[in-house]
């Protein structure tokens, strides 16, 4: 079963910055709120990180 955190993550690595990280999160069904705390938590984990890229301020840690 994919969590939301994994659909963000995916969305996150095909995005190419093309989106902004809220509106990323709308593409895929999240509210804002939702989004933020899912970007909150992956940092949290190391997931993601910090990183202006285009339009996203975040990127998938290698």
């Amino acid at each position: 079963m994919t969590t939301d955190k994994d659909k963000y993550v995916l969305a996150l690595k095909s995005n190419n910055g093309q989106l902004d990280e809220i509106a990323l999160g709308e593409t895929i069904g999240f509210t804002e709120d939702k989004t933020n705390q899912l970007i909150d938590e992956l940092v949290n984990e190391g997931k993601i990180e910090f990183q202006s890229f285009g339009l996203c301020s975040y990127k998938v840690r290698q």
